[in-house]
């Protein structure tokens, strides 16, 4: 069994931090479950802490190090932590693909919705994701345990989203309180989906850009201001996957 350094477990807990991850290029994975589609998808791991033998092919070059549970404690970022956590290289993102959906972000701030929408858009099949500069960190810990191995199968772009959409040259559709009807929609073959922020939705540079404006329609007698955005994102993404069937 490993015991840890008081400077390494400093090291590990900086990672927390969106700077220092930035600096050396790394992010933290807990739980065996979700660090396998990581070590799957070629990620080039650093470091595996567990507190259990994690016999996996993908790992036989590495030196997996046992620690206590005590010890995982105090690196994990969880209240109460699994058995495992993961240091990886941040990966080199490919050339984005024009094809299909891809996904918008626009100011997200919170990083377990970013998570979930990174789920969703993977469970249905959406495999690049387009984020503006102030969207919250996919690598913040919250995100990757909200994204549940998800993000390991995901193409994630941060740059300035409007500019970005006027090169692209691709339909661009919101979402939005007064736009059509998304189950009485016809989705184009390859288009951009924007989510926008929380509070705010969609800035209204972003909509003079948008081709289409659709919306989900709820009860009659609904009080609710508006859904969340990564619960908008999951229907919407539903019903495209549903036209495409």
């Amino acid at each position: 069994m490993t015991t840890l350094s008081k400077n390494k477990i400093k090291y590990i807990k900086k990672l927390r931090l969106k700077k220092y991850r930035d600096t050396e290029g790394l992010f933290i994975v807990e739980k065996l479950k979700t660090i396998v589609p990581y070590l799957e998808n070629g990620f080039e791991l650093v470091e595996l802490y567990s507190t259990e033998d994690f016999d996996h092919p993908q790992v036989e070059n590495h030196k997996v190090l046992t620690i206590s549970h005590k010890e995982l404690k105090q690196i994990s970022n969880l209240k109460n932590p699994h058995d495992a956590l993961a240091v990886f290289k941040k990966p080199t993102i490919k050339e984005l693909e024009l094809k299909g959906m891809l996904l918008g972000l626009e100011s997200i701030q919170d990083p377990g919705n970013l998570g979930t929408i990174i789920r969703t858009a993977e469970w249905f099949g959406i495999k690049q994701i387009v984020c503006s500069e102030d969207t919250a960190d996919i690598y913040n810990p919250k995100t990757i345990q909200a994204a549940m191995g998800s993000l390991a199968h995901m193409q994630v772009y941060y740059t300035s989203l409007e500019k970005w959409l006027k090169n692209a040259r691709l339909p661009v559709v919101i979402t939005d309180m007064q736009g059509k009807n998304v189950f009485d929609f016809n989705f184009p073959d390859d288009f951009i989906l924007i989510l926008g922020n929380e509070g705010h939705g969609v800035s209204h540079s972003i909509r003079n850009l948008a081709r289409e404006a659709i919306s989900i329609p709820g009860h009659p007698s609904h009080q609710t201001e508006s859904l969340n955005v990564s619960v908008a994102g999951a229907i919407v993404m539903a019903e495209w996957f549903n036209q495409r069937k």
